[in-house]
């Protein structure tokens, strides 16, 4: 069965897919919680479940955004079926600090590339005005207008 579904995993995971699908995905494998930590020891991604493989290939892969963050940490609201996110980059200067960021996102690539940028931008916004805390930021994926 992995054999099988493998590629088609890896195919939904090029980040084209959209937030409602990756939903779908967790749904589907009767998970509402998942994550993918950097492992510092064996210095590579560590996710919470098989079915996470592409996402965790997707982060080890990427140049461009990903450093390393400690921790990305999803949910799918049990109610509404919306997909929410903590995104943790460094907390040795502290808790990690951020806000929330509502809004839509067109695919699953913009959504973690958006909670990833955020993170770090707010670790080093607390560094620089000299607070003592890390950086993170929750990130909500809304449902696409017309969809419910």
């Amino acid at each position: 069965i992995f054999s099988y579904l493998f590629p088609k995993l890896l195919f939904l995971f090029t980040m084209n897919c959209s937030v409602e699908d990756f939903v779908r995905l967790l749904t589907d494998n009767h998970l509402t919680r998942a994550y993918a930590v950097w492992d510092p020891r064996k210095r590579q991604v560590v996710v919470s479940h098989p079915c996470l493989e592409a996402l965790r290939a997707f982060l080890a892969a990427d140049r461009v955004d990903y450093d390393e963050h400690e921790g990305i940490f999803l949910e799918v609201s049990p109610r509404t079926k919306v997909l929410m996110g903590a995104f943790v980059w460094k907390t040795n200067r502290g808790q990690a600090c951020g806000g929330i960021r509502l809004r839509e996102y067109a695919s699953m690539e913009e959504y973690l590339r958006d909670g990833i940028r955020l993170a770090i931008g707010m670790g080093r916004k607390n560094a620089v005005a000299g607070l003592w805390w890390g950086g993170g930021k929750g990130v909500v994926a809304v449902p696409p207008a017309g969809s419910a």
